[in-house]
């Protein structure tokens, strides 16, 4: 008789740690799929960035009608945190600043505003440009992708630093700095 009054605890011990085990999965699944249905909405109900703010022409730097990004020097000059219309949502817009000719009495600058996720499109089209050339550029990386949405200054001021980085090794490889993609990213289409 013991033996069956321990077996019968020892089931009903395993049931409730099933239970709980399956209670404790449940709100993990269901507050991971609430913050992802929060990041989605934030992120599709932000207005597109107008990504040229500004633009000081200097038409005889201008050669054959085309600037070129490896001719400019690239500089992320600003992180500013923005909120969306419904102000539920915060993001960091990142200031970039183009100039050519700096040298010259008279110069050409284009200031514009880009998101990470913009940052983060324009890898996977040049990944996609690059694909079937035969002598492929090496593509530079990215600043790391933050699980949590993470607006504190220090990681904005590492980011910012990380995707100045990134667009000088880019606008340093001519055969990256002359793809559609990154040409269309500073807007020199």
């Amino acid at each position: 008789m013991n033996i069956i009054t321990l077996q019968q605890w020892l089931l009903f011990e395993a049931d409730i740690a099933l239970y709980l085990a399956a209670g404790l999965s449940f709100s993990i699944v269901s507050g991971f799929l609430s913050w992802c249905l929060l990041a989605t909405r934030c992120f599709h109900s932000s207005k597109h960035l107008d990504t040229m703010i500004e633009d000081h022409t200097f038409a005889p730097l201008v050669k054959g009608n085309s600037l070129s990004l490896h001719d400019s020097q690239v500089l992320v000059t600003q992180v500013q945190l923005l909120d969306n219309d419904d102000e539920s949502c915060t993001h960091a817009s990142y200031t970039i600043t183009l100039t050519w000719g700096a040298k010259l009495e008279a110069s050409h600058t284009k200031l514009l505003r880009k998101r990470y996720s913009e940052f983060a499109q324009l890898i996977t089209a040049i990944k996609s440009e690059i694909k079937e050339m035969e002598d492929r550029p090496v593509v530079p990386v990215l600043p790391s992708k933050s699980l949590l949405r993470q607006l504190n200054p220090a990681f904005l001021e590492k980011r910012r630093l990380g995707l100045q980085l990134f667009l000088h090794q880019v606008a340093s490889n001519p055969k990256l700095a002359d793809l559609p993609a990154v040409r269309q990213f500073v807007g020199l289409h």
